[in-house]
């Protein structure tokens, strides 16, 4: 019984409140740690009440192994 190992996307999202620059400062920080992470999704909201913090929803993917489905 050989298996194969498929690579799939893991998404993962992440909110979460900053300025313009510590959102896009999070996004390079984690590309350059996650290497094979994907940016695949990125919302920023503002905030009337807070004008220089915004909300900020983030999905990355990246490549993960399992098994193959009988």
């Amino acid at each position: 019984d050989q298996r194969v190992g498929l690579v799939r996307r893991q998404p993962i999202e992440c909110s979460g409140f900053g300025s313009y620059a510590q959102i896009v400062a999070f996004v390079q920080a984690a590309e350059q740690k996650f290497p094979f992470a994907i940016l695949s999704g990125l919302r920023i909201e503002s905030q009337s009440q807070t004008p220089e913090r915004h909300k900020a929803t983030i999905t990355f993917e990246w490549p993960v192994k399992g098994e193959k489905r009988k």
